[in-house]
């Protein structure tokens, strides 16, 4: 079977095929010399299927040959047409293979064609057919005289005299100029080393000082003369507008890098010039009772402080109180507690309700079984409902709130030590199970969700395969209980556990999890709201994995139980901090995080002391920048933990964990503590009543607290980077020594 025949020319493939007689062997009529032609630009087949000539066709493969004028080809023939004891067909094939002037070949005598060769012998093509003893037997020359375009005939006619150029004669477009990189001569005194440049002959002028604020001047002698200008220049600082030579000099004006947007903070970087940073966190008055914003541009530009809805929950006088008037107005109920939410339970996540108070969920005890809990607590600590799974080994491990008063729950079922089923339910305000959803895979665990903004939540957690390797799973459910889609995250680096999820500002969400790998790696997911992933990384400095995830104003931090990171909204890494020292021979144990609106973040877990077998629930701020701040501690007969926390409308945080010591044996215990830690209002003293961001002073080199006796608190801090080549030295951001 002959082979077909491949040649590119002028930004085409050309293939040439022939059509086989039924019978190896077997002369057949009307068989002809096919022609096709790819074009690279387009990425298909352009122009239809050329015939060249209608006849019987040898054996032999067509040869093609690419020139400047197109492409050649040759092929043997048989042919009661041309020559009955065997011919030679040769033709100049142009753009869209369509054939110039075929040429016969005829060979005579009855001699059997052993090849076609085409040639192309300096501005002619040339196709030579042998016969089967190896001679030559016939010789076409092929002139190139372009007859269907007219434009040129040889590369001669194409001289446009000019050194730099390379002359040509196209097939398709007649002459070419092609810019070379040879030597070359202007004729000028006032150049050296001339060499062409896309085409025209340059060379850097001899008389050129490089300062752009004067005119370099060559004589026809050769000489230099700099005369000074009063010209537009380049200074070369970023940090300056509307650069001018004068007397001599360039200069320019400083720039104030005004955008004419009032809710950015117009900088000026002297790397990168102008820099244009968001401020509408600046709006924030700590005034519960109004809705902060910015307006850009317009009448009252600037920050927007407007009433919030009559009746949102506020703080007054230490009492959880309610907003009129963009003033908050005290209540009945104290607006800090801490109280045991029930015998033999546990409290594993928590969301809070639009009235200032919580729905949590965890598992309850009962003959030594666990069964999945889910519960109300009123604004001032009162269960108000709860709701058990009548599933044994079953739990809930997160929580969404929804705008009724109801809940969106997430849980899974470990049945008879098989691996866990995953489940989800939806609760009306009452308390009473609307609708349960099972999630698919029958070998799957969710651990953390998010609310998706349109009702329903977005869970996160994992999927075993068949192998018995795990890997992350994400599930998005309607209000309804419908689920809507799946995402099971690529095996590198997700090849583990998804532990947390927030949502972000564009829609999307983003989670932690644990890559299974040894050692164990953190590692975050970034996926659209429609479940497409965007990016996954894996997080330097996360050695334990994933622990716990919050949003924060421009980014995250994520934590792996001893250390937290700070990352902005493309998952890079800002600062990273471990935990703060314990006392000797404790520890802390890091279960959750929650953020201020300035960026502070508040971390909750418990601290383990050994010496006296018992856990200590812990409650610790950490400013914007990372640095401790302060800390609270309960509990201490025996165990006391917190295991999730979340902002409380009005301010403050939502807890929830278990202990011993919350005037109970053991159990869940809820909380809501002032934004510094404290469960009382005698506790809170001057703190009680100040909102988390309103001890910051925006200096980035002391760290912000709250006494209860002293009120707000900034402690310096020396020695510590505050910026590019800055350091912080008695509460002052310097220049490094």
């Amino acid at each position: 079977m002959a082979a077909p025949g491949l040649a590119y020319a002028h930004g085409q493939f050309i293939l040439a095929y022939m059509l086989l007689p039924k019978e190896y062997g077997t002369k057949s009529t009307n068989l002809s010399l096919r022609l096709r032609a790819w074009d690279e630009g387009l990425g298909g087949w352009t122009g239809g299927e050329q015939i060249l000539g209608v006849d019987s066709l040898g054996w032999k493969s067509p040869e093609l040959l690419a020139t400047s004028y197109g492409v050649l080809a040759a092929k043997d023939w048989w042919s009661s047409g041309a020559d009955p004891n065997g011919a030679a067909l040769m033709a100049l094939i142009g753009p869209d293979a369509k054939p110039v002037a075929p040429l016969w070949i005829g060979t005579g005598g009855n001699k059997t064609l052993l090849r076609i060769q085409p040639l192309q012998v300096g501005d002619q093509l040339v196709g030579i057919a042998t016969s089967g003893s190896g001679q030559q037997v016939d010789l076409a020359w092929v002139p190139i005289s372009c007859p269907s375009t007219g434009k040129c005939a040889s590369p001669a006619q194409c001289d446009d005299n000019n050194p730099c150029t390379s002359d040509a004669c196209d097939f398709v477009s007649g002459c070419l100029h092609l810019p070379t990189a040879a030597t070359c001569t202007d004729g000028n005194p006032c150049t050296l080393a001339e060499t062409c440049l896309d085409g025209a002959c340059t060379t850097p002028a001899l008389c050129d000082d490089g300062d752009p604020c004067t005119t370099d001047v060559c004589d026809a002698g050769g000489t230099c003369s700099h005369q000074a200008q009063d010209l537009a220049c380049n200074d070369g600082l970023p940090c300056t507008k509307d650069d001018q030579c004068k007397n001599g000099k360039c200069a320019g004006s400083t720039d104030d890098c005004n955008d004419g947007n009032a809710c950015t903070n117009d900088l000026c970087s002297p790397t990168t010039g102008c820099v244009h940073t968001d401020k509408s966190a600046e709006c924030d008055d700590s005034n519960p009772c109004t809705v902060d914003s910015c307006k850009a541009t317009g009448a009252s530009a600037g920050c927007q402080h407007t009433p919030a809805p009559a009746n949102a929950v506020c703080v007054a006088d230490c009492t959880l109180g309610y907003c009129a008037g963009a003033k908050c107005q005290a209540g009945s109920d104290s607006a800090w507690w801490r109280v045991g939410a029930g015998e033999d339970g546990n409290g594993d996540a928590v969301a809070a309700t639009p009235d200032g108070g919580m729905v949590y969920g965890g598992y309850f005890w009962k003959e030594l079984k666990q069964y999945a809990l889910v519960s109300r607590v009123s604004p001032g600590g009162v269960v108000l409902w709860s709701s058990v799974s009548a599933t044994q080994d079953s739990v809930v491990k997160a929580i969404v709130a929804t705008q009724d008063g109801g809940a969106l729950a997430v849980g899974a079922t470990n049945a008879g030590g098989l691996a866990s089923s995953a489940w989800l339910q939806g609760f009306d305000p009452a308390g009473k199970i609307q609708w349960t959803t099972q999630v698919p895979p029958a070998a799957s665990y969710l651990a953390g969700a998010a609310p998706d903004g349109s009702g329903g939540l977005v869970a996160v957690g994992s999927l075993e395969k068949p192998d018995g390797s795990l890997t992350g799973y994400v599930v998005r459910v309607a209000g309804s209980g419908k689920l809507q889609w799946q995402l099971q995250a690529p095996a590198a680096p997700i090849a583990g556990h998804l532990r947390a999820v927030v949502a972000v500002s564009d829609g999307g969400f983003v989670s932690c999890g644990t890559a299974t790998s040894s050692p164990s790696k953190l590692v975050l997911v970034r996926f659209g709201a429609d479940g497409t992933l965007a990016w996954q990384k894996v997080v330097q400095g996360g050695a334990m994995g994933c622990s716990a995830l919050a949003a924060v104003p421009g980014g995250f931090a994520v934590a792996d139980y001893l250390d937290i990171v700070r990352l902005d909204m493309a998952g890079n890494v800002l600062w990273a901090a471990p935990l703060p020292p314990a006392p000797y021979g404790a520890e802390y144990n890091l279960f959750a995080l929650a953020a201020e609106r300035d960026g502070a973040l508040i971390l909750v877990g418990d601290r383990y002391e050994p010496d006296y077998y018992k856990h200590l629930s812990w409650f610790a701020r950490l400013d914007s920048g990372g640095h401790f701040a302060q800390e609270t501690l309960f509990g201490g007969d025996a165990y006391d933990q917190w295991h999730a926390v979340t902002a409380a409308p009005g301010g403050g945080y939502l807890l929830v964990g278990e202990g011993t010591s919350a005037k109970q044996s053991s159990g869940a215990v809820v909380a809501r503590l002032d934004p510094w830690g404290q469960a009382e209002c005698a506790a809170s003293g001057n703190c009680a009543n100040l909102a988390g961001n309103s001890c910051s002073d925006g200096n980035p080199c002391t760290v912000d607290s709250c006494s209860p006796k002293g009120g707000c608190q900034h402690v310096n801090l020396d020695w510590l980077p505050c910026g590019t080549g800055q350091v912080c030295d008695g509460g002052w951001c310097v220049p490094l020594p």
